[in-house]
């Protein structure tokens, strides 16, 4: 078992313990080595995931960034019980940012998407939405709500103006004229 613990293959090294440990049951030592391999297993484990979900981070990944922490997340959940097994505390925090990462980003696709179609009171829902998620320094998602009202307010006053509703249209423009549009 210590041989293969020395070359990182803590599940066989598990296995030969728990055969050991059949065949033993009285000694206790054999169940605290045991555990303490599985925990280091556990460990290694967990900061792969952790290091693959930062990088898919990087990589704009945020979905797949998502699952790899909760999986991280789910393995650390089974190593608490074991003896010298530190939790890593910053998973928590990783996984919530990448979780706002990718809702950010899926509500300012959604907000893009909509404005490009005219769909301007999609577009601003969209993107105040994604304003509860923002986590980068910056308020883009207010910008572009902002900006897609600004458009609303502008293709209802066209609208208003070709249907004849001059007074109506100018409070339009009005509404327009207060947005500061960045």
């Amino acid at each position: 078992a210590q041989e293969l613990r020395s070359m990182k293959q803590f599940d066989a090294a598990v296995q030969a313990l728990e055969g050991a440990y059949a065949k033993y049951p009285e000694a206790a030592d054999l169940k605290v080595m045991r555990d303490t391999i599985e925990g280091e297993g556990l460990a290694v484990k967990i900061a792969k995931l952790k290091e693959g979900a930062l990088a898919e981070v990087e990589l704009s990944k945020f979905s797949e960034a998502v699952g790899h922490f909760g999986e991280a997340l789910a393995l650390a959940r089974q190593g608490e019980k074991l003896p010298a097994f530190t939790v890593d505390a910053q998973l928590p925090a990783l996984k919530k940012k990448a979780e706002d990462l990718r809702d950010f980003t899926a509500n300012m696709q959604a907000g893009a998407e909509a404005e490009k179609d005219g769909r301007f009171g999609e577009a601003q829902a969209a993107y105040e939405k994604a304003g509860a998620y923002e986590a980068k320094p910056g308020r883009e998602a207010e910008s572009a709500a902002t900006r897609a009202r600004f458009k609303g307010f502008l293709s209802e006053a066209k609208q208003l103006e070709t249907n004849g509703k001059f007074a109506e249209a100018l409070e339009q423009v009005k509404a327009e004229a207060a947005l500061k549009v960045e």
